[in-house]
């Protein structure tokens, strides 16, 4: 769907590529794209372990690589915010698969400090500490 949208917009076929696979075949895959000399660059998106094997084999072809390895990410909750959406969109994506995945969020950022938000958690545990009189942030 990705590769068709950007298509849509303009962008040629064939330029921008998803390509997914099982596990019991990303060495195969990644082997395939990394040795192709039509593939200009991997962007890779998955755990730090096959994150760092696709980075030495690109390393061998001079191959610019893009990873987006197994981290943490923030939950940013803008000042128009639907309040109810946003806090169950933070208690999913912090306690999904219990964290162990890589778009898990351990830290939700507002714009200002909210009751609203505060009063809708029901986790018995926030660490708060505030970045500026007009950023708080909140580690699950």
């Amino acid at each position: 769907m990705l590769a068709e949208l950007f298509e849509a917009a303009g962008l040629p076929a064939g330029v921008f590529n998803v390509v997914t696979c099982g596990r019991d075949k990303v060495k195969a895959v990644a082997a395939a794209m990394i040795n192709d000399p039509r593939v200009a660059r991997i962007s890779f998106t998955g755990s730090t372990a096959v994150g760092r094997e696709v980075a030495l084999a690109s390393a061998t072809q001079f191959k610019r690589v893009v990873l987006e390895l197994g981290g943490k990410n923030p939950v940013v909750v803008l000042d128009d915010a639907d309040v109810d959406y946003a806090v169950n969109v933070a208690f999913f994506s912090a306690f999904l698969h219990q964290g162990q995945i890589c778009m898990s969020a351990d830290k939700i950022i507002v714009r200002a400090i909210s009751t609203k938000v505060l009063s809708k958690s029901s986790s018995p545990r926030f660490q708060c500490s505030s970045r500026s009189s007009h950023q708080t942030q909140w580690r699950l």
